[in-house]
C-alpha cells in the first residue's frame, strides 16, 4: 500500500481498542484488534477474518450487537449495501 508511508505515525500508537470495547467477548476483541492495524501489510484479511474463531463460537456476532445499543433505524442503515 503506498500511501500507508505517508501516513504512518511517527512513533508508536497505543491500542486503545481493549479498553474501548472492554463489555465485548475476547474473540469479538481479537478480530477487531487484527481488523483495525494501522499497517496494511500485517492487517488480517477479508478471508482469514471469516476464519477467526469470533465466526465459530456460539455466542457469535448477535451477543456482540446486542451489547452496542444500536437504534432499529441506524442498523438497518448500517446493514444496507452500499
Amino acid at each position: 500500500m503506498p500511501w500507508y508511508n505517508n501516513f504512518k505515525p511517527h512513533r508508536p500508537l497505543k491500542r486503545r481498542v481493549k479498553d474501548f470495547f472492554k463489555h465485548f467477548d475476547r474473540h469479538a476483541l481479537d478480530l477487531l484488534e487484527k481488523m483495525l492495524t494501522l499497517d496494511p501489510s500485517q492487517r488480517i484479511s477479508a478471508k482469514d477474518a471469516l476464519d477467526e474463531e469470533y465466526f465459530w463460537t456460539s455466542r457469535a456476532m448477535s451477543a456482540t450487537v446486542n451489547t452496542m445499543r444500536i437504534r432499529a433505524p441506524r442498523w438497518r442503515r448500517l446493514c444496507r449495501r452500499p
